[in-house]
């Protein structure tokens, strides 16, 4: 049987499921003071919402509602950054993805990396037809990101005023 959020590879990156032994990392990357500002999040204010998170996390792929990897290094199980495909609507083969890095490892070309192997993964073996993106209108880097990736920007009546909402079809991406 096929493990339902398997670890996916490359030569420069790793992506793999949270264990609750991410805890610390999980702590630093919600922590990060600008990915919160993009996001609209508060840092968290105890370990136990930590807790709460990542519970919530692996309940979710446990009962395969999302995929939800931590972004490692080679040679580093430490996870500096998440990538995910969540908002999944089956009859409309269709994901939302979801990424953020620690600051400390923005602009060297991994958060570009890791979508590319989740594009690869959700439209060559999790079936997807479509994947969207939304994000902050100031948010150029992410903006940029996914427009290099073949991503289009897209009207889209659920994107907030402060939202632009990308989508890519499968054979569109850079794959």
């Amino acid at each position: 049987m096929k493990e339902f959020n398997p670890i996916v590879q490359s030569d420069f990156l790793t992506l793999r499921p949270y264990t609750k032994e991410d805890i610390e990392q999980i702590i630093l990357i919600r922590s990060d003071e600008v990915s919160n500002e993009y996001l609209h999040r508060e840092a968290p204010k105890s370990v136990e919402d930590i807790e709460k998170h990542l519970n919530f996390i692996l309940e979710g792929v446990a009962n395969e509602k999302w995929y939800n990897w931590g972004i490692v290094l080679p040679g580093d199980d430490k996870i500096i950054g998440t990538i995910c495909l969540w908002n999944i609507d089956l009859p409309a083969q269709y994901a939302e993805i979801g990424y953020e890095l620690l600051t400390t490892h923005k602009r060297k070309g991994l958060m570009s990396q890791a979508i590319t192997m989740v594009l690869d993964f959700g439209f060559h073996q999790a079936g997807f037809k479509s994947i969207g993106a939304y994000t902050r209108m100031d948010n150029l880097p992410s903006s940029n990101i996914l427009i290099k990736q073949g991503f289009i920007l897209t009207p889209n009546k659920d994107a907030k005023e402060f939202e632009h909402y990308y989508e890519v079809s499968r054979g569109d991406s850079s794959e």
